[in-house]
């Protein structure tokens, strides 16, 4: 019986050891698989979780809940496993799955030991959840807990990359130097002295800066962040312009096998220094190299980069510097200036494209003036001469035989073999209209300009090809708006004030009218401003009309007038010009329906006129005769006798006897001379 008894104790502690060893072997698994997802996610160097290590995490979780739920959440192990799953989903970037897990583990493990940890972990979510305030409130927290030197060094690292980050470079390093004064880690120290060097630098004190850079590179770091540390001692020494020990820094590097991986962009580098040192063509020829020794990576890519830049700035030769922009991706992908290189790329691609449209309308141009009514339609070969931002080719000539081109250096051999020329198109004889191309001329010509001032923002060249624009396409619809662009470049500098002053002016009296007139007018001011104009115009055209008349050019009279009275249908030279017109139809041309249709329009619209009651008696219709049968014969007599008078030359004098309308008959002759007077009187009121 003793000995049965004894057998089922054994028995029991056997059970349980079984199930605790189950138990922690579960947990020890779970630790397993995190590390392993820790280990790989070390390996990559671009931020991305790599499949095994997104795995391993995601065994780790599955463990632990499986722990969880045989266990239960009061077990031994819960609170380790649940800070577990934290973690993990945090590794996972599942952030909103790592934000609920630790606050259930802060709220169901309050006495626990690993508080202090899960709140780290919990700081770290909520900035990548960007709810930093709640971050500083945690980290914050954590010192009221007995926490380890690397907890605490850890909160103080967390503290200052939010400091950094937010500006706060002081703080900052106050906040780096608390972590690396804590840190046994090498690694994490080496990282504080590297973003107080940071701090530094972004307080624009490379000599403080230079100190912190050193010391990472004496202590056991990633060979990368090594690296990094040297590269900003670099950009720092520049910043001093100690240029020669800049130079020497960067030969010790290419020295040092350890960094062979990153030679490409070392020597880009020393191309860079090329560049402060005011040698451009010298920098040129060290990114080419580094172009040639080096296919892929982000050395070549930013050579490429740099490349471009100088074709674009320094040597302004636009085509070569959009080929070498597109060559920034082909090199590297993930380049840093792969974003900006395909932004330029865009932009300098629309300058291309409308500099050619522009180059073919004034060639197409100048031969059409020539007399070359047949024009080839074609498209230039992919490599061209650029323009010159500054425009200077651009004069107040009409248009110059060159099209817009600048005179660029000649061509390296090397440049010429990296340049794929694409065969020329088929070309084809074509007729084009003189006007249409003069038009598309006048549109292109303005679109430059406002490339120049809107998309590559560069105000000079935008001023200079606004000002030719204006004084070759006088009478575009645009001009009102290459007046204002002319007045917004000139604005903005007090010393163009004037300038600016005098394009305002031009807007307001020349285009009153217009959108941009009324940017610096009220409309009252508008309507007086324009009736002005128009009184002086409409005065300058009825003098050339009256001139006209004179040398007995009757029907171009006719159109002055008219124009006359479009600029302002209600104005009194518009009655004036309308009345000009009857009279000339009537008298000059002797076109009676005409003149008739002129003075039917100055009864209707201008009734208060003082020519409207000419207008009337000269439309007036004459009542039918009443000739009584008594008197026919009277009546046939007196008229004999008129025609007999008339043919004799003698003066003839209607009386009221005779049975015609004597008062239509006074009042054609009071007309005539009404009209003469008329006539007379608006030759000297103008």
């Amino acid at each position: 019986m003793y000995i049965t008894k004894i057998k089922r104790i054994l028995f029991i502690i056997t059970l349980i050891l079984i199930a605790g060893c189950a138990y922690y072997n579960t947990f020890f698994n779970a630790k397993a698989r995190y590390k392993e997802g820790q280990e790989a996610q070390k390996q990559v160097k671009d931020g991305k979780l790599p499949s095994n290590a997104q795995k391993s995490y995601t065994d780790a979780i599955s463990k632990c809940w499986k722990l969880i739920d045989t266990y239960g959440d009061s077990s031994s192990y819960a609170d380790d496993a649940l800070l577990l799953i934290g973690k993990s989903h945090y590794h996972l970037q599942e952030y909103d799955k790592s934000e609920r897990v630790l606050q259930q583990f802060i709220s169901n493990y309050k006495s626990s030991e690993f508080i202090p940890e899960a709140k780290l972990w919990l700081a770290r979510t909520y900035i990548e959840l960007n709810k930093d305030d709640e971050a500083i409130n945690e980290l914050n927290n954590i010192s009221q807990y007995k926490i380890s030197n690397e907890i605490a060094s850890e909160s103080f690292y967390i503290l200052g990359d939010l400091k950094y980050k937010r500006g706060q470079y002081n703080e900052a390093v106050d906040n780096f130097l608390k972590s690396i004064e804590l840190t046994s880690d090498e690694e994490k120290a080496g990282r504080g002295n590297y973003y107080i060097g940071e701090s530094f630098f972004q307080l624009k004190d490379y000599v403080n800066a230079i100190p912190y850079y050193e010391k990472v590179n004496k202590l056991d770091v990633p060979i990368l962040l090594e690296f990094e540390a040297l590269m900003k001692k670099v950009n720092a020494l520049i910043e001093l312009e100690r240029l020669d020990d800049a130079i020497i820094e960067l030969k010790e590097i290419l020295a040092d096998n350890r960094f062979i991986d990153y030679f490409a962009i070392v020597e880009t580098k020393l191309g860079n220094i090329s560049e402060y040192q005011e040698m451009p063509q010298f920098a040129l020829e060290q990114y080419h190299d580094v172009i040639k020794k080096y296919n892929k990576g982000e050395g070549p890519a930013l050579s490429a980069f740099y490349i471009a830049q100088l074709y674009e700035h320094e040597f302004v030769r636009f085509d070569s510097a959009k080929i070498y922009y597109d060559k920034v991706r082909s090199f590297s992908p993930s380049s840093e200036a792969a974003g900006d290189a395909a932004v330029k790329s865009k932009l300098l691609d629309e300058y291309l494209k409308l500099r050619d449209r522009l180059n073919k309308d004034i060639s197409d141009y100048i031969k059409l003036t020539k007399g070359d009514s047949l024009l080839i339609d074609s498209v230039d070969i992919e490599v061209k001469e650029e323009i010159n931002p500054e425009i200077e080719s651009l004069s107040s000539d009409r248009f110059s035989e060159r099209p817009f081109s600048d005179q660029p250096d000649s061509t390296e051999d090397e440049i010429n073999s990296n340049i794929t020329k694409k065969s020329e198109p088929a070309k084809k004889a074509v007729n084009r209209d003189p006007d249409l191309v003069y038009n598309s001329m006048m549109k292109n010509t303005f679109s430059l300009g406002e490339y120049f001032l809107l998309r590559y923002q560069l105000p000079d060249s935008a001023k200079t090809i606004y000002l030719h624009f204006v004084n070759n396409f006088q009478d575009s619809l645009l001009s009102p708006k290459a007046y204002y662009a002319l007045y917004y470049i000139y604005s903005g500098n007090e010393s163009t004030q004037s300038k600016a002053d005098s394009i305002k002016s031009i807007i307001i009296n020349t285009y009153p009218n217009s959108l941009y007139a009324a940017k610096f007018i009220t409309p009252e001011k508008i309507k007086k401003s324009k009736t002005a104009m128009a009184d002086s115009i409409a005065n300058s055209l009825y003098l050339e009309a009256e001139n006209l008349l004179e040398a007995n050019r009757y029907v171009s009279a006719i159109k002055k007038f008219e124009a006359i009275t479009e600029i302002d249908s209600a104005s009194i030279w518009a009655a004036k010009s309308r009345y000009a017109i009857a009279y000339t139809y009537e008298n000059y041309l002797n076109n009676i329906p005409k003149a008739i249709d002129n003075y039917t329009i100055i009864a209707n619209k201008y009734p208060k006129s003082e020519f409207s009651i000419i207008a009337k008696n000269k439309i007036k219709e004459i009542p039918p005769e009443v000739l009584p049968s008594d008197s026919l014969q009277s009546t046939i007599e007196n008229s004999d006798s008129t025609s007999d008078s008339l043919e004799s030359g003698q003066e003839n004098t209607l009386l009221p006897e005779n049975n015609l309308d004597s008062g239509v008959i006074l009042d054609s002759l009071n007309t005539k001379d009404s009209e003469k007077k008329i006539l007379e009187k608006t030759r000297f009121e103008r």
